[in-house]
């Protein structure tokens, strides 16, 4: 990961018949939040926007959106966050049925919230059997 020695991992469990179960799993850019300040190396070998939690409209009108499903054919957040650094929180997908009831899917999705043209946006992604996750869409924050 870009800057690990500036991030923070937790991890969310729920108990459930005196058992615990992972719920979800937070990574939090520590950069935006610390008084410390960027190497002048660091700032040398990086893209200065890497530091920003925005995107350009250019951008984010190129990430391709993949199936809503299976992700497929979906931009790698890899790729995103190779440019541009963001908090991401991993979770399993959660659902309402008709009655109101929430249930979970098998699903686990990626969230990350950037900025783009003075909006926030949170960006989904949907996890790949190989540890990637791919882009199906975005909403408004």
């Amino acid at each position: 990961m870009i800057g690990s020695n500036q991030q923070d991992l937790s991890f969310e469990f729920e108990k459930y018949n005196n058992n615990y179960y992972l719920k979800s799993v937070s990574i939090r850019d520590l950069y935006g939040l610390s008084s410390q300040k960027i190497s002048k190396e660091q700032k040398e070998n990086s893209d200065d926007s890497a530091y920003e939690f925005r995107l350009t409209t250019e951008e984010y009108q190129n990430l391709m959106k993949g199936d809503k499903n299976t992700g497929k054919g979906g931009t790698p957040l890899s790729e995103i966050l190779k440019k541009h650094r963001a908090s991401v929180e991993i979770e399993t997908e959660k659902k309402i049925t008709s009655e109101g009831e929430e249930y979970k899917s098998n699903r686990v999705l990626a969230n990350v919230t950037y900025q783009v043209d003075g909006d926030y946006k949170t960006f989904l992604f949907v996890a790949q059997p190989d540890g990637e996750f791919l882009y199906i869409g975005s909403k408004r924050f």
